[in-house]
């Protein structure tokens, strides 16, 4: 279960809302918004970005699933972060949820459902149909607002957002599952969409993840003279040249 202050979601906004002279129908742009921002500092890894982005355009014709893998602090994360950044506007939506547990996996289909409701009320505030359209009917109140008390509960939402990447026409969508470090704690076939399209990349620290149907891109340590340059950026030196040797 959801602690009550992660769970209770928030008023959604409504920037501009329309008369409802027509019936809404499931919306599938979702504007790109992370709660983790860009690593300014990232340097290097051009190699593994260009291996990303091939991988992905080669699985783009069926389920397209890359684990991104390697030992911790080989920065499996910001090379996922980094390809987002690099890439959301070639995507219709784009959502981060952390995979380190059941309880932050949930969570992050919570708050994937709360910006559904919340996209589609900025056309509509009837969440009577919203609520239908998401396959969220009966659980939303008068403002958009729902709660989650239990765990069939949370299941259902999970559920109903698998849904809505599996709706036909919905193809074009990025899904990024961080930190499944410990697959037989969560059993991530359970949150990955069973449809044939939309992309998903995991970062785990296990090769094992590398599994039938997903393929695999190790992250290695950095080369060194990627390190230099991670270091000179740490210190906000731009070149070799502006380093200042020691007693001068």
């Amino acid at each position: 279960m959801l602690p009550a202050s992660e769970s209770t979601l928030a008023h959604p906004a409504h920037p501009h809302r329309f008369q409802q002279h027509s019936k809404l129908t499931l919306l599938f742009d979702i504007p790109f918004f992370l709660n983790v921002g860009e690593n300014c500092d990232f340097v290097g890894r051009e190699y593994l970005l260009e291996e990303l982005e091939q991988e992905i355009e080669k699985g783009k014709d069926r389920r397209n699933i890359i684990v991104l893998y390697g030992t911790g602090g080989m920065g499996k994360t910001e090379l996922a972060l980094k390809y987002v950044y690099q890439q959301y506007r070639n995507y219709s939506s784009v959502f981060f949820v952390n995979a380190a547990s059941v309880q932050t996996t949930v969570l992050g289909f919570t708050q994937i459902m709360q910006r559904l409701v919340q996209r589609h009320g900025q056309i509509s505030d009837d969440y009577v149909q919203i609520g239908r359209l998401l396959g969220m009917a009966g659980k939303l109140d008068p403002a958009g607002c729902f709660t989650l008390t239990s765990e069939p509960e949370e299941q259902h939402v999970v559920h109903a957002v698998q849904q809505w990447f599996s709706a036909p026409g919905n193809t074009n969508w990025l899904l990024v599952f961080d930190n499944l470090d410990d697959p037989d704690l969560v059993d991530i076939e359970k949150y990955v969409p069973s449809c044939n399209h939309g992309t998903v990349i995991i970062t785990s620290r296990r090769r094992d993840c590398v599994r039938q149907g997903r393929r695999g891109l190790e992250v290695q340590q950095m080369h060194p003279m990627e390190s230099i340059q991670l270091l000179l950026s740490a210190c906000s030196i731009s070149k070799f040249e502006d380093l200042v040797p020691l007693g001068k």
